[in-house]
This record gives structure tokens, C-alpha cells and sequence, in this order.
């Protein structure tokens, strides 16, 4: 006869394996891809435009499959379908998705769109899979991103110290840093030397994952004991752990964007801790405006200073905007801002800069236009709703600077699976109302 607890109990265990899996894979930049031919713009191989299939995808798959077969064994399909249709709120949502879902049919580079969508949709199910089995796993959290932070830094110190990757792509997802004319460099003592990527695609996107690991930690540590077998790790020594690998990090990568993230949280708790930021509403009105005048902020500094990094920013941003007035409702399609980027803007520099706008909220709204702001508008009021007991999160604090200077968060994989940490994390803490 068929055991059904100790099925459940085997699910449960592969559960956790995969969610220490996920947790460790997260900025493994490891992916299959096809259909390379139609990833071309005006005869320029564009990567954001190539599909791909992430290592991560099928652990998400894999925890989706196990979650709905722990779902379907323990609960009863006339007491669950209720729970699904009871937030009308959310059905909302729901529907604003699948709306945006739908147009992506119609987009320039329509598989790339479709797969950008039904990696949104795996991403949500994951999450949700996660969320009921929170009890389960929430306690596997903190020594996850520890292991997975000591791998990626300990990764990153040899490459910055020996110059060459550790292994080669298949192993660790590791870029090839060396023979690369793109690759990240910086000069020392008169000689070039290339900058730490981790396991990640860009510098920047490894110093923005261990900074949010690294918070996370130093969170954790201060209600969660860390285990080794009979040992217990104290909890300043964790937190001692977490700050030395930002700030080596940091130094590793030179990424503006993880050390403006680091300042930011670090006087946004000093204001909290003097009580100047009590009132909730006012913090939320000082995110806004900072999301919303970074652009213009840029654009002033392009036109007085000679700098190339805010000559191209303010290109891209304001290509970006022309892209959204031409496409105002439903934008061009998720993934697809590459393939417009040149048509609506002059770029005055000889060498072509294509590359979607260093601004997460210019990305969100040309590709998916109105409909998406106003969908990213509920999503974010009924998270503020959820966890109005709570104060605003540090690590979104930290990620402020990357929302306002960069892109990778919506444009790729680690940057969006970094969001949904981020969101995992907050849903595990969460208080009671």
C-alpha cells in the first residue's frame, strides 16, 4: 500500500536539499542557450536577447513539482481552491500578470518575452512553494547564505589575486576573464588587472548579491543560532564574518552602486535608530523621489561633466523614455528593451553602447509600459499592506542605489532571484498583524 507520510516525509527532505541548492546557485551565472541567430540588432550579437535556460530554473521546477506533490497529499482539493479565490486583491494582480503575459506574443522578439514571462511565473510559484513550507525551511536560511557567501568570496579573491577563473564555465559559471575585450578592468601600479566577477556575469551584480547576502546574515545572526554540528558559531563572529566579505568584496569589484548601497542602509539605521524616520509614509515618499530624480540628476551631471559613465547613462535613459512614449501602454515586451534601444536616440559616441537603461524602473516601464507600472503599483502596495507592522528592509535600502544606477536586478537572473530573496526573507520574518 502507498505510504503517504513518509512520501511527505521524503518530499520534505528533498525540499530542503533544493532550497540550500537554490540558495548556493543563485549567483551561479550557469545556463544552456539556443536560438542564437535572433539575437541580432542591426548585425550586433546583443546577450540580453539570447534565450537561456538557468541551472536555477529547473531547481525552481523541481521545488514547484515537490511542493504541489507535499500540497496534494496533505490537503484537501475542496478546502484549498477556497484559499486561492479569497484575496480579491491579489486575483487583481493576477490578472494584470496575465495580462502583460498575454502581449508578449506580440513583442519584436517574441521568445524571449514568452520565456521572460514564464520565468516570472516560475519565480511566483517558487516563492509561494517556499512560503507555505517556510516552517520547514526557514531555519536552513542563515547557513545557506553563509556557505553560499564564503564560496563566492573565497571565488572571488582568486580570481582577483591569480587573474584567471578557478574552473572552467560548465563547473562554476565562472566568466572567462581572461582574452575578453569586454570584461571589467581597473589599473594598478601602472599595469591592468581585471576586477572580481565571482560565479556572477559582472562585477557589479557580485558585489550587489554579497552585499544582500551579507545584511541578511548580519540580520539573522541576531535572533538565529548558526550550527556546526556540536559547534555553535557566536553570533558576532557571524556578523564579523558578513561585514569583512562586503567590504573585501567591495574592494574586489569597485562597484559604485554596492558601496552607495552600503552608505545608504548604514545612515538609513543610524536615522532609524535616533527615531528620525518614525513615520512610514514619509520614508516611502523619500524612496520615490530619490527613484524618480535619479534620472534627472543624471541627466544634469552628462551635460556639466565630461565623464563617459554619465554621458552613456543618460543616453540610455533617455532612449529608454522615447522607447516607452512610442509603446506607452503595454511597452515593447519583457527582455526586449535591447532590440529598441537605438532606434529613438542619437548616440554620439563612435562606439555603440547597446545595453538596457542603468535604471530598473526605466526598464520596468519600457518594456511593459503602463500596464506594468500600475500592476508594480498593487504588488507594492499590498506588500506594504502584508508588512505595515514592519520597518522598510534594510537590504531594500541597500538595493536603492542599484535600482537607480543599473538594471541587472530586472534584466538578469541573479538580479531577479536577489529580489526574491529579499522577499522569501521579509515573509519568514514576518510579524502577525
Amino acid at each position: 500500500m502507498f505510504n503517504n507520510a513518509r512520501m511527505v516525509s521524503l518530499s520534505k527532505q528533498c525540499l530542503k536539499w533544493l532550497w540550500c541548492l537554490w540558495l548556493i546557485y543563485l549567483p551561479i551565472n550557469l545556463f544552456w542557450k539556443f536560438g542564437i541567430d535572433s539575437a541580432y540588432v542591426n548585425g550586433r550579437l546583443v546577450d540580453y536577447l539570447v534565450p537561456k535556460i538557468y541551472v536555477t530554473d529547473l531547481i525552481m521546477l523541481g521545488v514547484i513539482c515537490i511542493g504541489l506533490v507535499i500540497l496534494g497529499i496533505q490537503t484537501n482539493q475542496k478546502r484549498f481552491l477556497p484559499k486561492l479565490t479569497l484575496n480579491f486583491d491579489w486575483l487583481i494582480v493576477l490578472g494584470f500578470f496575465l495580462l502583460i503575459g498575454l502581449f508578449q506574443f506580440w513583442a519584436v522578439h517574441p521568445v524571449v518575452a514568452v520565456m521572460t514571462f514564464i520565468r516570472l511565473v516560475t519565480i511566483c510559484l517558487f516563492g509561494l512553494a517556499i512560503y507555505w513550507q517556510k516552517n520547514l525551511l526557514k531555519s536552513l536560511l542563515l547557513p545557506g547564505l553563509v556557505l553560499t557567501l564564503v564560496m563566492q568570496v573565497s571565488l572571488g579573491l582568486f580570481q582577483f589575486v591569480r587573474q584567471i577563473p578557478l574552473a572552467e564555465y560548465p563547473w562554476l559559471g565562472e566568466s572567462r576573464i581572461t582574452g575578453v575585450t569586454s570584461i571589467a578592468k581597473f589599473e594598478w601600479r601602472g599595469q591592468e588587472r581585471t576586477l572580481a566577477y565571482g560565479s556572477t556575469a559582472h562585477p557589479n551584480i557580485f558585489a550587489g548579491v554579497i552585499l544582500v547576502f551579507g545584511l541578511l546574515i548580519w540580520e539573522l545572526s541576531g535572533h538565529t543560532k548558526l550550527k556546526l554540528g556540536k559547534l555553535t558559531i557566536p553570533k558576532n563572529g557571524i556578523k564579523g564574518v558578513a561585514l569583512t566579505a562586503v567590504l573585501l568584496t567591495l574592494v574586489m569589484t569597485q562597484s559604485w552602486s554596492a558601496g552607495l548601497g552600503l552608505v545608504f542602509v548604514s545612515i538609513w539605521k543610524i536615522l532609524e535608530n535616533k527615531k528620525v524616520l518614525i513615520n512610514k509614509q514619509l520614508s516611502l515618499s523619500l524612496i520615490i523621489l530619490v527613484i524618480l530624480f535619479t534620472p534627472v540628476a543624471i541627466d544634469w551631471l552628462s551635460s556639466s561633466q565630461s565623464a563617459d559613465s554619465f554621458v552613456r547613462r543618460d543616453y540610455l535613459n533617455r532612449s529608454s523614455f522615447l522607447v516607452w512614449q512610442d509603446h506607452p501602454i503595454w511597452g515593447v515586451g519583457l527582455g526586449n528593451i535591447t532590440a529598441q534601444i537605438e532606434k529613438p536616440a542619437i548616440n554620439k559616441e563612435v562606439v555603440r553602447f547597446v545595453q538596457p537603461p542603468h535604471h530598473a524602473g526605466l526598464v520596468w516601464l519600457s518594456e511593459t509600459g503602463l500596464i506594468g507600472l500600475f500592476l508594480l503599483y498593487l504588488v507594492i502596495k499590498l506588500l506594504a499592506k502584508t508588512h505595515r507592522n514592519e520597518p522598510i528592509p534594510s537590504y531594500f535600502i541597500a538595493l536603492l542605489p542599484i535600482i537607480v544606477l543599473d538594471h541587472y536586478l530586472l534584466t538578469t537572473q541573479t538580479g531577479l532571484l536577489l529580489l526574491l530573496l529579499g522577499i522569501i526573507y521579509s515573509s519568514f520574518n514576518q510579524k502577525q498583524a
